[in-house]
């Protein structure tokens, strides 16, 4: 394992791999499971992994550090939040990355970074690909499943934000064309979304990547209400007019496609397994 910012991971230091960059403060209870969920992966492409921290005060360092590991790259230091750490750290990724996105409270599960990979090496026109996730309590045991859909520009303007995250593995190429807006707190992913799609190309992957962990202090624990000065931003900058039938029709089309694509038949099969661990 590496401490402090490193300059030197250039586009041929990690030569068409794939690098995961994971912001990080006060999740100690949780990035241990997190970076061993990367490490763990695969036994085909080279991962580096860079875990960005904003100087926790709790022992996130040492439970870093107990890994061991020189795939990790470990950087604490002062950020303006989430999105400021997540553009540090991709200023550190080669050109030629394939770049996950993951939560030092989320975790990916067995055989997403192969799997997404594979499908970037068949698709080299495609810059963005994303799959399905699965909700667990801060536990990991199953609270419910969220398969996504096949991209819909309508769906993602006016029903929301509809791919998670954690399944996200995004071309460093384009992906530094954007970055992450520092003024949005709660809705930076779908400011990214928006922003990249009007020039790039999106494809779903039916695949389950990743855990996405609900606890008492993530940021989307709080009621959506509480944030309405951001979304109302948010819409402004994409040019997005709130419409009560656009939003219906949104709605509508997202069940489809959910349809289309098979996803309340995954939803009814981990019914069968709710409450059960979900491991790494």
């Amino acid at each position: 394992m590496r401490q402090g910012r490193n300059k030197t991971l250039t586009q041929n230091h990690y030569s068409s791999g794939v690098t995961i960059i994971t912001p990080s403060y006060n999740y100690a209870r949780f990035i241990r499971e997190c970076a061993l969920s990367v490490r763990s992966e695969s036994k085909t492409v080279t991962i580096s992994h860079i875990i960005q921290d904003g100087l926790s005060e709790d022992d996130t360092l040492a439970q870093v550090s107990s890994l061991n590991s020189h795939s990790v790259i470990l950087i604490s230091e002062q950020d303006a939040g989430q999105s400021d750490a997540l553009n540090k750290a991709l200023s550190l990724v080669g050109d030629d990355q394939l770049v996950g996105w993951l939560n030092a409270d989320e975790y990916y599960l067995p055989g997403a970074i192969d799997y997404f990979y594979q499908a970037a090496a068949e698709n080299p026109d495609v810059e963005v690909f994303y799959g399905d996730c699965l909700f667990v309590d801060k536990r990991g045991n199953l609270l419910r499943a969220l398969p996504s859909h096949r991209m819909s520009k309508f769906v993602l303007r006016h029903y929301g934000c509809f791919i998670p995250s954690c399944t996200l593995f995004v071309r460093a190429s384009a992906l530094k064309k954007f970055g992450w807006d520092v003024s949005f707190r709660r809705t930076m992913d779908w400011d990214l979304y928006l922003a990249m799609l009007e020039n790039h190309q999106f494809k779903y992957v039916p695949y389950t990547a990743a855990a996405f962990r609900v606890h008492e202090d993530q940021v989307t624990n709080t009621p959506e209400k509480l944030d309405e000065l951001e979304f109302m931003r948010l819409r402004a900058k994409h040019s997005i007019n709130k419409s009560s039938f656009k939003t219906l029709l949104a709605l509508m089309l997202h069940a489809v496609l959910k349809v289309l694509d098979g996803g309340y038949i995954k939803q009814l099969r981990y019914r069968k397994i709710r409450g059960q661990k979900i491991a790494a």
